[in-house]
């Protein structure tokens, strides 16, 4: 919206802002008060004229340098139609929308025009304004809780940066000890095989260098012989002689077949682990940033029922849902029975009738990366606040809490199989198919209240919630969904004309687009857009 304020220059050549009126007038006299109904400004003599006169008789006005001062979040709040230039003077609650009288003119065909006046009344006492003041006090309480909670995760990441780096170090040290203890033990044991090898070869030097002085003691024997013997006694020693060296080359003979002259070589074979520690292990370990979603909900003085001026709070009766596709769905490998997304990556399954417990699986890396053991077969499974909360049968209502997988009981009760449970905005909801309910309670597992109606809700099937809080169930027997208010007051039966219904098992609402899909027992599903 345009604004018209009239700028023109003094004798120092600084802006100066001059009346509007008199600007109209081609006079220039500088402006002393702005009124925000005539988006004006005005000097002290058109101010008095203004202040008379019985259209602006009531109007307020402000100092100009009250005015300069107001930031532009105000300033920019025009009192004048931006298309006509016309001051605005009725409201059409239907377009939620203040109208001049020439915008009056394109919402004849409205039933609900008022006068604005009506709807401006007592607004700075109003509850609106109230409650928007007290929304100001709730975030920056909830701005205040968050920052708390955020500097608390900084100091976290440091110390566990701390215990890392700690435990990198301990594991280095180990690594060394263990290393430098298994080095020390194949020294050892190198050694020893050294000492044993050179001790065996000089015990065959030693008695090598005997059997050389053996033969010389013959070969002297033979000179002496030969040079002093008479022929009888050359003949007896040399026969004597003669069997002795047969002996000692038998010896000799026998120390080859022993071995004892085989060449001794040390050899020496790395263990393949040691080996391959530069070639196969790349890493000292890994590092991966983990999260775990918030306990933080966000607290208001109360739960305010949509009373922004001109909108109506919305009604069960306002939901429509419209087929947009049909599927057939042949596979017979799905084993799971519920799944609920705890993160981008994380996802917890129950798998039923099949296996009790629930697997948390990578969907990256498509494993299993935690099984939490219950006493009972799992069923339906929802995420919300950094706990898991799971249908156990014949237990009841399970609460997981992820960070340290305390498992605690918050509703005993003698819940059926295939029941399914969802939640939002701190609230849980579930029903029990034998039973044919459908029960709200708190994250605690306190009673809100309950819903059962057999004439249009027998076993009930997969449940869901939208994003204003109305819960969508099945009825299986029925063929239909039945769609309940967030009070469980009340209640309405969707798609029982649907023939295509047959059995209908589970169902989810997709927040982000406002689509449902839903299942049959066999191999047909279908998806709604659900809208107002």
């Amino acid at each position: 919206m345009f604004v018209y304020f009239p700028i023109s220059l003094d004798s120092d050549g600084k802006n100066l802002r001059i009346c509007s009126i008199c600007d109209l007038r081609h006079l220039t006299k500088p402006s002393t008060s702005w009124c925000s109904e005539c988006d004006q400004a005005l000097c002290d003599e058109c101010k008095e004229y203004h202040s008379l006169s019985r259209g602006t008789q009531n109007h307020e006005t402000i100092g100009i340098d009250d005015y300069q001062s107001l930031s532009q979040s105000v300033t920019v709040y025009s009192s004048h139609c931006s298309t006509h230039n016309d001051k605005y003077q009725m409201y059409c609650q239907t377009h939620d929308t203040p109208l001049c009288l020439f915008c009056v003119e394109k919402h004849i065909e409205c039933k609900d025009v008022i006068h604005l006046s009506k709807k401006t009344k007592d607004i700075k006492t109003s509850d609106t304004w109230k409650d928007t003041e007290q929304s100001l006090i709730d975030i920056d309480e909830n701005i205040d809780i968050m920052e708390t909670k955020v500097k608390q995760n900084i100091e976290e990441i440091g110390e566990q940066k701390g215990s890392i780096l700690t435990n990198i170090s301990r594991v280095r040290q180990e690594i060394s000890n263990h290393l430098d203890k298994l080095e020390e033990s194949f020294r050892n044991e190198v050694t020893k095989i050294e000492d044993q090898s050179t001790r065996n070869i000089k015990d065959t030097l030693q008695m090598l260098d005997e059997k050389k002085t053996e033969r010389l003691k013959y070969q002297q024997q033979l000179q002496d012989m030969k040079m002093y013997a008479s022929d009888l006694q050359t003949y007896l020693g040399l026969h004597q002689i003669s069997s002795d060296i047969v002996k000692l080359e038998s010896s000799l003979q026998s120390v080859i077949e022993k071995g004892s002259l085989d060449k001794v070589s040390l050899t020496c074979s790395i263990n393949e682990s040691l080996n391959d520690i530069a070639r196969s292990i790349k890493t000292f370990g890994t590092i991966a940033e983990t999260k775990v979603p918030t306990s933080i909900t966000y607290i208001r003085q109360k739960d305010k029922q949509a009373q922004i001026i001109g909108v109506n709070p919305k009604s069960i009766d306002d939901i429509k849902m419209k087929l947009i596709q049909k599927f057939d769905i042949n596979s017979k490998e799905i084993s799971a029975f519920d799944v609920a997304c705890i993160d981008n990556n994380t996802v917890a399954v129950t798998s039923g009738v099949s296996s009790q417990g629930i697997n948390i699986i990578d969907i990256n890396s498509k494993t299993i990366i935690q099984n939490i053991i219950a006493k009972s077969l799992c069923h339906g499974i929802t995420h919300t606040n950094g706990f898991l909360f799971c249908c156990v049968e014949k237990h009841g209502i399970y609460r997981i809490n992820l960070k340290d997988t305390n498992v605690k009981c918050i509703v005993e009760c003698d819940i059926s199989l295939w029941s399914y449970i969802s939640s939002f905005n701190g609230k849980l909801y579930y029903c029990d198919k034998d039973k044919n309910t459908v029960t709200c309670c708190d994250i605690d597992g306190k009673l809100t209240w309950k819903f059962k109606n057999k004439s249009i809700l027998v076993k009930p099937g997969g449940l869901t919630v939208d994003n204003n809080g109305y819960i969508y169930i099945v009825s299986r027997d029925h063929n239909s969904v039945v769609v309940l208010s967030p009070d469980g007051q009340q209640s309405r039966t969707h798609l029982s004309e649907n023939s295509e219904l047959n059995k209908p098992h589970a169902l989810t609402f997709d927040k982000d687009r406002n689509k449902m899909l839903i299942a049959n027992e066999g191999k047909t599903a279908f998806l709604f857009d659900i809208y107002r």
